[in-house]
Parts: C-alpha cells; structure tokens; sequence
C-alpha cells in the first residue's frame, strides 16, 4: 500500500506536538505524500489552540513543495447530545473538521436521557453507552 495522504495531523500550535508547519510539510514531501491536513485540537482541549488561531487560515498557501495543504480542526465533541465546542462561524473558515471524542472533554456516562424526537430509540428515551 501507497500513502497519499496524512489527513490527521498535528504541529507544535496544538500543545503536544513537536514540529512546525514548514517541518510537516518537509516531512510529507519526503514521504512523498500528496496532501496533508493539519487538524490542531480546538480549545477545550487543555493547552491548545484559541478559536482565533482557526480564524487566520486564509494566509496559509495550500499548496507549497508539490504537496496540498489542507487546515482544518480536530473538534471536541463535548456532551452526548453532539455539540461540540467550535462554534459555526470559525468552522466555515476552515477546510474541514475531525470530530472526536477526548476524555478530557467530555464525561464518560452508562445512561443518557434522550430528548424525545432525537435518538434511534423510539420506544424508550434513555440510550445506553459504553
């Protein structure tokens, strides 16, 4: 199998990486990727990015060293109802999003209490989770 792309990628700006954005695109040329997308953590998770980071991706060239560059954003889902924690406005400003699931975000529960029309229950109002 062939790599092509790194579509989950992290550089120094999310707080618990260790390279640039120069270095990681060095590093896929190398790798000879086609395309790398650069998804920083949004800010519930602790030591990362404000929402005003997200703002600015317009300035960053999206193709540099024969490599497509993509910006986007890893968003915390942050309740059980789906909501996460970048609000639409700065999420039209970027290329696009990985939703995820950190427990540092978000409370791990057994029982959820479902609002009545939401749910794939439609017997019952409360969904289990594990």
């Amino acid at each position: 199998m062939i790599d092509v792309l790194d579509a989950h990628m992290h550089t120094i700006a999310s707080g618990h990486a260790y390279s640039t954005l120069n270095e990681m695109i060095a590093s896929g040329k190398k790798k000879n990727l086609k395309l790398i997308g650069i998804t920083e953590h949004t800010n519930k998770m602790p030591g990362t990015c404000h929402e005003i980071y997200f703002c600015n991706f317009k300035v960053i060239p999206r193709h540099q060293d024969d490599i497509e560059i993509r910006m986007g954003a890893e968003i915390n889902i942050i309740d059980y109802y789906g909501n996460m924690d970048l609000s639409e406005k700065v999420f039209s400003k970027i290329d696009y999003g990985i939703a995820s699931l950190h427990d540092l975000c978000i409370s791990p529960v057994d029982i959820l209490p479902m609002p009545k029309g939401r749910g794939f229950l439609d017997t019952n109002d409360t969904c289990l989770l594990k």
